[in-house]
């Protein structure tokens, strides 16, 4: 988190300097967007050349900081160095001199809050104290999206798998996946893997730890981005942290049923927007390329607003094309909203947020509905908590200019009192069923396979949901295609598995995995997908799993040397040796 945080947002911010920038957000904001940009392009390069290494991880990194430096708010890159050169003389002659004072120190972090002070605004307590709000909303956003990578090894969605293996395939220098267009997820630019892959370089991470925290930090970069947004567009500080409010801590799950005395078709479009809130909030802390996509939407705004003061036209054009070659590559339907939000503010800011908001739901409503003939792209729907989150800024504004007579300069924080004591009250997520697709005890073990066991040099027979986790790291077999390939061989005492590696593992489970979620009106064309027989359905899977547990047992007893690697109440993996790789050389 600490290499997130400095490599994206601290080093970027610093290196614009604030000669035309003044205000702190602003600088993280542009630093943040080009230092994304840049890395995301860079490491996508070097991986479609097969060159992607730590040393070209961190050139990317090292080339995309030097480049913000250069182009920054001072573009002179000889005036910037003089100024760095003396300064660290400087620096080091007073600290040789009168050594660490604790009050210089002191004096630097006042200075600092005094920036973003002013930065911000803050002029009453009125301000000051919706500022303290939208820091408990922030606290809250992290509690929110922390809790489970900090707890749970495995997913809870099939694109964070594939989000892995893409990932997997970038590390290990594997050009295939840019060959085939469905091999990237929705058939997109694969910047959320690209960004993944490089962290993991950098920090010497496990990709399947940096993916968690990766996802968990986005989603938080989601909810300011969001309120940073909202602030610029409505100047309303408060209106912003009620926007925040309703992303950060997630205000629309719903785990009550649709009145039956409804007609179908109303039915079935009040079930596809339960459904997509509700998987919405399991999107928080495992987004994907659309969350990474609306916050370069957001970031694209800010730009065109920048572009209209004279003395900051060059930064809110440099960073208004990074946020739209993100976009392209990230979430291409939004770029509709860009445009209305563009030309919304030719006319106003107001005008802008307001045509945003209307444009985002109303797309999203026209989506959910059961035989729309628009097409319409679900990403609409799919970003719908976003859009309501924006329309509750909106909201604000409007109940605050209806009571600003009433109530005088403390209408906002009124307002935003009530609205917290409701949402923490009556708003927090309720229990929604989540799509998990292993037990967690799967994602652990197989991750530490991959750790003790030499590289290369084992075989992990399982359900899909490994192949990712073991990519690279040791082979991978397909547990159906396993058993209906060796259920009769095995049953003669002679046979002996023919993977070339020295151990073999199968993993079976005792309990059969079900999902929390539970499946309805399954197409006909998703009952033909093998994936779905053997894994998902659940006559399937408990059909596959007792064929592979007697095959297991068939095979272990012919074979004397067959051990039990790991067994608890829902798991059992198998040890069976193989063949070493001396045997076949």
């Amino acid at each position: 988190m600490a290499i997130v945080s400095g490599i994206f947002i601290v080093l970027p911010s610093i290196l614009l300097g604030d000669r035309k920038t003044p205000c702190p957000l602003d600088r993280l904001a542009n630093g943040f967007s080009r230092m994304i940009t840049l890395t995301s392009l860079g490491t996508l390069l070097w991986a479609r050349l097969g060159l992607l290494t730590w040393l070209t991880a961190a050139l990317t990194i090292l080339t995309s900081l030097f480049a913000i430096w250069v182009f920054g708010s001072d573009r002179h890159p000889t005036r910037k160095i003089n100024q760095i050169r003396q300064k660290f003389f400087a620096v080091t002659i007073d600290l040789l001199d009168r050594g660490l004072a604790i009050r210089s120190i002191v004096r630097f972090i006042g200075s600092q809050v005094v920036k973003i002070q002013a930065g911000l605004q803050i002029k009453d307590s009125a301000t000051a104290i919706c500022l303290v709000v939208m820091f408990l909303v922030l606290i809250l956003s992290w509690y929110g999206r922390f809790q489970h990578p900090l707890s749970e090894l495995r997913f809870t969605t099939p694109e964070s798998y594939s989000q892995l293996l893409i990932t997997q395939q970038i590390l290990s220098r594997d050009t295939s996946m840019f060959d085939a267009p469905t091999a990237t997820i929705q058939g997109r630019v694969p910047v959320l893997a690209a960004l993944t892959a490089v962290i993991s370089f950098i920090s010497s991470t496990n990709p399947i730890h940096t993916q968690h925290f990766t996802l968990a930090i986005i989603g938080c970069w989601l909810v300011a981005a969001l309120g940073y947004g909202l602030w610029k567009l409505s100047d309303n500080l408060a209106a912003s942290t009620v926007g925040m409010l309703g992303i950060g801590v997630y205000l629309f799950t719903w785990s009550g049923k649709i009145a039956p005395d409804r007609s179908e078709r109303t039915q079935a479009w009040l079930g596809n927007i339960v459904e997509s809130l509700n998987h919405g909030w399991v999107r928080q802390w495992n987004p994907g390329e659309l969350e990474l996509g609306v916050i370069f939407l957001i970031l694209g705004l800010t730009a065109a607003i920048q572009i209209g003061s004279p003395a900051r036209q060059f930064d809110g054009l440099l960073s208004g094309i990074c946020c739209i070659l993100m976009l392209l590559m990230t979430a291409p339907p939004l770029m509709l909203l860009l445009l209305i939000g563009g030309i919304g503010l030719i006319i106003g800011r107001p005008v802008a947020l307001l045509a945003i908001g209307i444009t985002w739901l109303s797309a999203a409503l026209l989506v959910a509905l059961p035989s729309q003939q628009l097409m319409i792209d679900s990403v609409f729907l799919r970003t719908l908590p976003i859009a309501l989150s924006l329309s509750l800024g909106i909201l604000f504004l409007l109940i605050e200019s209806i009571l600003k007579g009433l109530l005088g300069n403390w209408t906002a924080v009124t307002i935003l009192a009530i609205i917290l004591g409701l949402a923490l009250n009556f708003g927090w997520p309720t229990d929604v069923a989540i799509e998990r697709l292993e037990y967690e005890a799967s994602a652990r073990k197989t991750l530490e396979i991959s750790r003790r066991f030499p590289y290369k040099n084992w075989t992990m027979v399982a359900p899909n949901e490994q192949l990712s986790q073991s990519f690279q790291q040791g082979w991978y077999e397909d547990l159906a295609k396993f058993v209906k390939q060796y259920q009769e061989p095995v049953e003669s005492p002679a046979f002996r598995l023919p993977f070339k590696t020295s151990n073999i593992f199968v993993m079976v489970e005792k309990k059969p995995f079900s999902s929390d979620k539970e499946f309805n009106d399954v197409p006909y064309s998703t009952l033909n997908d093998p994936v779905y027989n053997n894994y998902r359905s659940s006559i399937g899977r408990s059909k596959l799993q007792a064929s592979a547990m007697a095959l297991c047992e068939t095979y272990a007893k012919n074979h004397p040397d067959s051990k039990i690697y790991y067994e608890d109440t829902v798991i059992k993996i198998y040890q069976f040796a193989g063949m070493p790789p001396t045997a076949y050389k």
